[in-house]
């Protein structure tokens, strides 16, 4: 009644003991509901056993059958029966076991039976010490919850690591289990619905996956007849008696198709190649026999090319590009495709500068940042590259059969748990032997590679929606001329998701030496910016101030285009001698003070003087026009 009635809080349900062991609390906030109790003293796997004298017997008797497990027993008013009553109870427990399960998704119901056990009224099933018995978990999943469809439920609520653990263990059976919510293919171009696994399709529409009119409308020629009378109308399509290439839509013949025919004949291939969409995506891609150029610009040369434009299916942007016939204008195709596509990808600023000895981590997240249409993914390949403020070693300098550490990392088709990040469980020992071992075979085929060592689990943050997923980092001992083919075999296992058994996630991958890095981001649909991990090379022989040049190099996949490519890092090693800032964050002025003082405070570590550049700018500008942008420079002694 205190909740109920506002004179006190909830319960916490925390401990407030003080060093005697007396209750703090307890004008505090209201005491916990009985509710609270079954909750969580099931969740801790406690079994309570009331011991009562007569008079508040029959309360708690009634108290009692609110848990699943509990067991009471009257005591004496001189508490001379306690033992025998204690050890009656735990036989009683002992006869008795209830399989609670944990942790169990909203869209499924989980119950469980034994024929070897008799069930009780209260849920819990009668055993007998020493006895082996059977029990069956029926795991079923619901079609609605709350009147709501489970397919629209969240993920969490559809999926999830159930715990069954019977009362007094402490271990349990651990069960993976998920809702499969098929769509039908009608569903997708809103044009039916699913029912009893199959399409019922709208008004107008047939077929498996409701995507043939009814109407023969789009079959009719110029002349109001069906496909020219050279075929039939399938599907809202013609189909025509004599398949060739230079006939159109309506088995009309065309001389001017061959040109248009071979913009659809390598639609395909270079969507594939240019923008890694379409139907020949992955492995499909590699059967396809022409010739991509990207290009900044489309221009007709003559009449012997012809410009070809197609909206891609995959993120509604539409593409360009041009045919050139090489010999025939049936094989041997050059393609120039338009980089630009429609949205852009780039750096969110384009410096830093670090100051080492506040530093924390031995690596910058540095957020790479996707404008305009996030409908689709792309990939970002990036470098890194260290002391760019020293010129380039000669050739001569560098052995070339020195043995190099090269950190690997890579994204695991595998959710990331809190046991990962323990080196001494179970769970990452088993997952560590397995890629190390799985590596080990694979980078292998380059001469001169040791075995990996030293790996280690992790997160990633932003990450897209893969940011869950377990990141591993390794390394490999290599030659330094094998660099090379070490980004090339870990990129191709990459794009294959999966290094022989181990699965990864594709779009991400970090190779590191000692003097650069190569690797690969990826956004996912409707992620606007993912982090790059930028490693900083910190050294104990590193320069007073060092430049590292982080650069995107090319989107191999997607139809991004690079916008703003590189990031410049500065890292000063030597300690400051003086920390200066302004004294508040923000002054107001008016127009007519004309001018405007803005107090700076500076804290002398070290003797000497200070010199403090800084930016005025006018934020009232309309239209991102600078009405006002002043660089000025002063010194603090």
């Amino acid at each position: 009644m205190n909740v109920l009635d506002g004179i006190l809080p909830r319960n916490d349900e925390r401990c407030h003991l003080d060093r005697t062991g007396l209750y703090t609390n307890d004008i505090l906030q209201d005491y916990p509901s009985v509710p609270t109790l079954v909750r969580l003293l099931a969740k801790h796997n406690i079994i309570p056993i009331f011991a009562v004298t007569n008079h508040s017997y029959s309360y708690y008797e009634e108290l009692s059958k609110y848990f699943t497990m509990a067991e009471i027993g009257e005591l004496q008013e001189d508490s001379s029966n306690i033992v025998q009553l204690l050890d009656t109870a735990f036989v009683r427990i002992r006869s008795r076991m209830h399989i609670r399960d944990h942790n169990t998704p909203r869209a499924l119901n989980i119950f469980v039976s034994s024929e070897s056990s008799k069930l009780t009224e209260a849920g819990s099933f009668q055993v007998t010490r020493g006895e082996v018995g059977t029990f069956k978990v029926n795991v079923k999943a619901l079609e609605k919850v709350g009147g709501q469809d489970v397919c629209n439920l969240p993920k969490q609520d559809q999926a999830g690591n159930v715990i069954l653990r019977p009362s007094t263990f402490t271990n349990g059976l651990e069960i993976d289990a998920s809702v499969i919510c098929d769509v039908c293919p009608c569903e997708q171009v809103n044009r039916g619905h699913c029912y009893m696994g199959a399409c019922a399709c709208q008004t107008g529409w047939e077929g498996p996956a409701c995507d043939c009119p009814i109407s023969n409308q789009t079959c009719l020629d110029r002349n109001g007849g069906l496909c020219n009378n050279r075929g039939k109308c399938e599907c809202g399509r013609c189909k025509c008696d004599a398949e060739s290439q230079f006939a159109d839509a309506m088995c009309e013949f065309s001389s001017s198709l061959r040109l248009l025919g071979a913009c659809e004949d390598v639609r395909t291939c270079a969507q594939c190649q240019a923008w890694g969409t379409g139907e020949k995506k992955g492995k499909k891609c590699e059967s396809c026999d022409i010739q991509i150029k990207m290009v900044d610009e489309l221009t007709k040369v003559d009449e012997r090319t012809e410009k070809c434009t197609f909206r891609d299916e995959e993120d509604d942007c539409t593409y360009h590009y041009t045919v050139e016939a090489v010999g025939s204008v049936l094989a041997n195709y050059t393609v120039l495709v338009q980089k630009k596509k429609g949205r852009t990808v780039g750096f969110k600023e384009d410096h830093y500068m670090l100051r080492q000895s506040l530093m924390q981590s031995d690596y910058l997240n540095t957020p790479l940042v996707r404008n305009r249409n996030l409908k689709g993914g792309d990939s970002v390949r990036w470098k890194i590259t260290n002391n760019v403020h020293r010129p380039p070693p000669s050739p001569d300098a560098l052995n070339p059969k020195e043995l190099v550490p090269y950190g690997v990392s890579l994204r695991l088709a595998r959710l990331f748990t809190e046991n990962l990040s323990k080196l001494q469980t179970r769970e990452c020992e088993q997952l560590r032997r397995e890629v190390e071992q799985t590596l080990n075979e694979v980078y292998k085929v380059i001469p001169g590679t040791h075995k990996v060592k030293q790996t280690n689990f992790r997160l990633q943050s932003n990450a897209g929606k893969r940011q869950d997923h377990t990141i591993a980092d390794t390394v490999l001992m290599a030659p330094r001329e094998a660099e090379p083919e070490i980004v090339k075999v870990t990129e191709k296992h990459v794009t294959q998701e999966s290094f022989q058994d181990l699965k990864v996630t594709p779009g991400y991958y970090t190779v590191i030496s000692d003097r650069d890095a190569y690797g690969l981001v990826e956004f996912q649909e409707g992620v606007e910016l993912v982090d790059v991990c930028v490693p900083l090379f910190i050294r104990p022989e590193d320069d007073d101030e060092k430049q590292l040049l982080v650069e995107a190099l090319e989107v191999p996949t997607g139809i991004t285009h690079l916008g703003k490519k590189n990031v410049n890092l500065t890292i000063i090693k030597k300690q400051a001698k003086s920390i200066v800032s302004f004294v508040k964050p923000a002054y107001t002025y008016s127009r007519h003070d004309q001018l405007a003082r803005v107090p700076v405070s500076l804290e002398i570590l070290q003797s000497g003087k200070s010199q403090v550049t800084y930016r005025s700018k006018d934020l009232t500008a309309r239209e991102g026009k600078v009405k006002a942008h002043l660089h000025f420079k002063f010194f603090l002694c």
